[in-house]
């Protein structure tokens, strides 16, 4: 996998639940390659995910010994489009390590896969 995608949630603006996840790649200008948001539905591709909307996400990257405020460009994924695709990835451990997702793609494929067990133990019931 050259391109390793991050993974954000961002909650809804009434309801948190309803966010989504915004699929982007750290480096400068968005990328290695400097791509934008146009660039960006190869890594969505990477992770399975449906291509999503161009849009952009507000973050820190560290910069000469502390950190700034950047916006890199996005692609904007529903969360129950994302979700099954989650769910399906192995863990971290059965993956090489070149081929490796990010952790925070890693992370929230445990969060899908913990909260699919619990609706389906019937310990949380979805609204």
């Amino acid at each position: 996998m050259a391109v390793r995608p991050e993974l954000t949630f961002v909650p809804g603006d009434l309801v948190p639940a309803v966010g989504s996840f915004a699929v982007w790649v750290p480096g400068p200008d968005g990328g290695p390659d400097g791509q934008d948001a146009a660039g960006l539905p190869s890594a969505t591709a990477v992770l399975g995910f449906p291509d999503g909307e161009p849009g952009s996400l507000p973050t820190i990257e560290p910069a000469d010994g502390g950190v700034r405020a950047v916006t890199v460009p996005a692609r904007i994924v529903p969360v129950l489009a994302a979700v099954r695709r989650l769910a399906a990835l192995p863990p971290g451990s059965d993956w090489p390590g070149w081929s490796r997702p990010a952790a925070s793609v890693l992370g929230w494929s445990v969060a899908a896969k913990l909260a699919l067990e619990l609706v389906a133990a019937g310990r949380v019931v979805p609204t």
